[in-house]
């Protein structure tokens, strides 16, 4: 994504700009809904791994308990919940302002950020907040199954089964994923409990992807050479 940012002329179509600054967005959303701890604790990865032992060798009901608490007090621990949002707002708007001087929109940084703040600090507010309610409403009130937000990696084989082209009017059916530019959602429950226990997993909603081929038709900047 950064060196087509980088090599894409975007005076007459600014797509590639929206699409890097969504996938941004969205990742930097999907973690925030997904996290332990917000990384105050630095424990995310020993949480999460105590969790999967804990959803495997427990009925869903212990785990997913000891999921709420645990999420509950890692996060009362670590951070107070106002220096979390600032923090996490500061991330973001860190994130797309860097994403727009690589596009070439600017190169002042310090003017960039400001001025992006003044503009769209409310509304990056708002994404924050919105993915903590969803971090609290998916890790702390619902125990009677996991639900998590879904992307696509960058490079993975696009697959209609699991994903869904962004642009919809594209009629892809293969291709390779750029970015992810909406989450998807899935639900998983584990019934019974020992030797006969199963996970079903539905998916709720599909994530939607932008292919690399949405950059074919752009025309990229001229090279300079330097003979």
């Amino acid at each position: 994504m950064t060196s087509l940012l980088g090599t894409v002329q975007h005076g007459e179509d600014p797509l590639l700009i929206q699409i890097a600054l969504q996938a941004a967005t969205v990742e930097f959303s999907r973690w925030i809904i997904m996290t332990w701890d917000f990384d105050g604790l630095q424990a995310e990865q020993p949480l999460a791994e105590i969790y999967g032992d804990v959803r495997e060798t427990e009925s869903q009901a212990v785990s997913g308990r000891w999921r709420a608490l645990t999420r509950s007090h890692a996060q009362k621990v670590a951070l107070q919940e106002t220096d979390v949002h600032s923090t996490m707002v500061a991330h973001i708007s860190d994130t797309l302002v860097i994403v727009m001087i690589a596009a070439g929109c600017t190169k002042n940084y310090d003017d960039a950020y400001r001025e992006f703040t003044m503009k769209f600090g409310e509304r990056v507010s708002n994404i924050v907040r919105m993915a903590a309610r969803l971090n609290r409403a998916m890790g702390e009130e619902v125990t009677s199954a996991d639900l998590w937000p879904t992307h696509a990696a960058a490079g993975e084989r696009f697959d209609t089964e699991s994903m869904k082209d962004f642009d919809e009017g594209s009629g892809a059916q293969s291709g390779v994923v750029l970015c992810t530019t909406a989450l998807g959602l899935q639900r998983s429950e584990k019934l019974g409990n020992g030797e006969a226990a199963e996970h079903r997993t539905f998916t709720l909603a599909k994530p939607k992807v932008a292919l690399e081929a949405i950059a074919d038709g752009m025309e990229r900047e001229t090279e300079v050479s330097g003979d």
